[in-house]
């Protein structure tokens, strides 16, 4: 599932480009992943703010961010958070 961290993070950014500053849902995440099922999506999301490359506010829906360490995996440039 690595190798979809970069097309993640540029989904979750152009989502919320184009819808105010909301990131999209799981279910949308998981149709545009092509992913088994939204436990498959959670567990992503939770890869991805241990390693920094997101952010997200707890009990709130659609608040998820790119940080500037998911800029730069966007970008192609190795980040130290992508390591573990």
């Amino acid at each position: 599932m690595t190798d979809n961290y970069p097309a993640i993070l540029g989904y979750i950014r152009s989502y919320a480009a184009d819808n105010d500053g909301q990131s999209p849902s799981y279910d949308e995440m998981k149709t545009f992943l092509n992913a088994p099922s939204k436990n498959t999506v959670a567990r992503l999301m939770i890869n991805l703010e241990r390693k920094g490359l997101i952010s997200r506010i707890v009990g709130r829906a659609r608040s998820i961010y790119v940080t500037d360490a998911g800029f730069a995996v966007m970008r192609g440039k190795t980040a130290e958070a992508t390591n573990g």
